[in-house]
Order: C-alpha cells, then structure tokens, then sequence
C-alpha cells in the first residue's frame, strides 16, 4: 500500500524525465536508495530523494562519473568539497576542448602541408603537430587566473617556510637610507629597451621575469645601462630540481605526461645564471631560498598538476578518478615537494 507523501519508482521516474531502468540502477549503485521499501520489494521515494536526484541529473550532466557523484552526494553540507569538485571538472572540461582545438588545427596544418608538398612527410608532420602544441601551451602558462590561484594556493597552504617568498625578497634587497622606494607607480616597456636614462637606479628587480624574455642577453646590457655604479640587479629563478617530485608523480601515473612545454629554467636558471650574467656584471652571488612543501591531502596537489602548462590533460581526462586514488594514496601521511628557487645579485661595478 502506497504511504502518503511517497512516490513508487514508476511516478518517481516520471517527475524526472528518466527511465525506470535508471532510478533501479541507481539503487544498485548505492547512488540514490529509496526511503521506503515494501515487504514486497517495492521501493517509494520521497521529495527529498526527488532534490537528490536533480543533483545527480546535474553532475552527470557536468561530466562528472557515477563514482564521484557517489562521493560528492554523501555530505550535501560539504560545500568546499562540491566547489573544489566543479572547479577541477571546469578545468577538465576546458582541457578536452583545448585538446580538441589542437586536434583540430593539427589537421588543418597537415592537410595544408600534404597539399604544398604533394607528398607525406611523416616526420616533418609529426613535428608539425608538436610545435603546435607547444606553441597553445605557452600562450596558455599564466592567461588563466584560476592557473595563478592553483599555484599560489599550493605553495602558500604548504610551505614550511614561514617567512614566505616575497617578504624574503625584501631582506634580500637590504635597501639602504638614502634609497627613494616610490610605490604604485607602474609602466609597461619592453625589458629590451629601458625608457630611462643611464645611471638612474641603484636597484632593478626582476622577479621571475627573465626566462620569459625573448632576448636575455640584450635585457642584461639595458639593466646594466640603467644602473648607476655600484648598483645591483636582482633576479629571481628556479633549479632543475624545483618541484621534481611533481613530475615524477605524474609520470609514474603514466609517462607519456609531460607538465611543462619548455623548462623554463634551461633559458635563465639556477645552473645557468651566473655564466649568463657574469657578461654584463662584474659579480655574481645565489641565493637560496630555504623552502619545501609538505601536502597532505590531494585536491590542492591535483589542482596544482591541472594548471600546468603541459599535455597532463590529454592522459588525466579519462582516467581522472584513477588518478585521483592515485594522488590520495601518495598525500597520506604527507606528500614532500622540493623547492629550489632563489635569487642571484649581480654588482654593477
């Protein structure tokens, strides 16, 4: 006998626009039970389960697999959770859509190449492909802030140096009385061609800027022009091993993940700073800043990976619960992440 204020599977799945067949396979899944079962076995559901329901029609609707619904609906009131969950399958979402773009503009550039050459290159198409990838990623690095909030979030939830990076920076500088700090006062130029007169500056900084210079030599000279005698550049960059474990996390996953379309630190870093500078100043010093990560749980680490400027969403799109376990499993008990940044100052004179 049907109870008041219940609905049988029939009528449930009806109000929802969905089949029997997938209100039963819910149940099965111990995705969404029936508050009422018969001694019969007839199962009723309730208004409550009904707004249940429109969640998981949405999150499936999103994307999101039937094993993170399961997860994602046990604790309504876990709302950092739910946020963290849309905000890495927006992020999945934008990826497969990226990596359907460069599919597409691979095939265009390989159909353009076959007709001017009337013939089938494999190897020249093969590297066609890649560069074209490599050029989307690095336009890509830094466009998006929620890349910059994923990175900053990492490394400010989990350094264990408690100073933190910037104010390091500021004891590194050891300013001097007599220096005039002028603040919020902002114009944009090209690094390569200073819009200042020679000898104007007792310090000039450059703070993770350098390797992304398209001219790093010509950027040194214009530094060194600017700087009066006995002035000091200081210049911030990172070392082969910054962040390693990261990389090799993701590639123990699978192999072919790559997180950065160019090492950033084989143009301007710590291995190859001081032969760079040493051109234009007459000394050189590093300065390391003392610092690891420590992370103890996944989502931030998986956010971290997600904002990365390589092809980590061509294999994690998939396999992203897989790898997901994957990430928990390695953050229990805490997962160490090696920092290796710093500063060189090089002396004008």
């Amino acid at each position: 006998m049907k109870k008041e204020g219940y609905y049988s599977s029939g009528e449930f799945a009806r109000m929802a626009h969905v089949t029997l067949r997938t209100i039963r396979y819910y149940d099965k899944q111990n995705i969404l039970k029936p508050s009422y079962v018969t001694e019969a076995g007839a199962r009723f559901y309730t208004d409550e389960d009904f707004a249940r329901l429109q969640q998981i029609l949405l999150l499936k609707y999103l994307g999101f697999s039937l094993d993170d619904i399961r997860d994602m609906t046990i604790d309504d009131a876990d709302y950092h959770f739910m946020l963290n969950s849309l905000n890495i399958q927006l992020k999945l979402v934008r990826d497969r859509i990226e990596q359907m773009q460069l599919v597409e503009q691979a095939i265009q550039d390989t159909s353009d190449l076959i007709q001017k050459e009337h013939s089938v290159d494999w190897s020249q198409m093969l590297n066609l492909i890649h560069l074209t990838g490599m050029e989307k990623s690095m336009k890509n690095q830094y466009q998006d802030a929620s890349n910059i909030s994923a990175r900053i979030n990492l490394h400010s939830l989990y350094s264990q140096n408690t100073k933190g990076w910037f104010p390091w920076i500021f004891e590194q500088l050891e300013l001097k009385p007599g220096m005039k700090v002028r603040r919020f006062r902002f114009r944009v130029f090209d690094a390569g061609r200073i819009p200042y007169d020679e000898d104007s500056f007792d310090l000039v900084i450059a703070n993770h800027v350098l390797f992304y210079c398209e001219d790093i030599p010509k950027v040194c000279k214009e530094v060194k022009r600017v700087l009066k005698p006995g002035g000091r550049f200081v210049c911030s960059t990172y070392g082969n091993d910054h962040m390693r474990e990261v990389s090799e996390l993701v590639q123990k996953f699978d192999d072919r993940i790559v997180l950065a379309a160019k090492n950033l630190y084989e143009r301007f870093g710590k291995e190859n700073g001081e032969e760079i500078l040493k051109k234009d100043f007459e000394k050189i010093e590093w300065r390391r800043y003392e610092d690891s990560l420590i992370v103890p749980e996944p989502e931030p680490l998986i956010s971290y990976i997600l904002s990365c400027h390589g092809n980590q969403g061509q294999y994690i799109l998939d396999h992203y619960k897989e790898f997901q376990s994957y990430v928990r499993k390695k953050t229990e008990g805490g997962f160490h992440i090696t920092k290796d940044a710093g500063i060189f100052v090089g002396y004008n004179g």
